[in-house]
């Protein structure tokens, strides 16, 4: 499963399409955080990733970009669990994450302290940098219709067992 080959701290949101402006069957908009792996005895060396959640708008490459900025050069996988979205967004995402050289996987993430497992390690707030610690897992995990453009940009990829990657015709 995913969480034994990457495990995830600060998150990072901004500015998005609000959730009106998205339909029903899509979901809330892509969300960042920054998480690092609460398996116990790894300190000081617990795995960190990217987590990923929501649909994509127009506005998540630039707010991708911020990620970036702040990881300043570091090299951490992306997890991911989208039902799909902007398609000219989802291929710049792809862009960002091959010129990043960045790994990237379907999964969820579980953050402590969080009672629910979906969206659990999201801020809200523009710019909000908070730490989290949590676990991955890939039961219902999906990547579904734009997202596999943004997956496909990954430097090496993954989709686990209990994950979905979704293809249009």
């Amino acid at each position: 499963s995913l969480r034994h080959v990457w495990l995830l701290a600060p998150l990072v949101t901004g500015t998005a399409a609000s959730a009106e402006d998205l339909p029903d069957f899509i979901g809330s908009t892509m969300q960042f955080g920054i998480v690092r792996s609460n398996a116990p005895g790894c300190e000081p060396t617990c795995p960190e990733w990217i987590s990923a959640e929501g649909a994509i708008q127009a506005s998540t490459p630039a707010l991708f970009k911020r990620v970036l900025k702040i990881l300043d050069g570091r090299k951490l996988p992306i997890i991911i669990d989208s039902p799909g979205g902007d398609v000219n967004a989802a291929m710049a995402l792809g862009r960002l994450i091959r010129k990043n050289k960045l790994d990237i996987a379907v999964g969820k993430t579980h953050c402590d302290g969080s009672s629910s497992y979906s969206s659990s390690c999201i801020a809200t707030g523009e710019g909000v940098i908070t730490q989290y610690v949590g676990n991955l897992f890939d039961h219902g995990a999906i990547c579904n219709s734009a997202c596999p453009l943004m997956f496909a940009g990954g430097n090496r990829r993954l989709v686990g067992n209990q994950a979905f990657l979704g293809v249009h015709q």
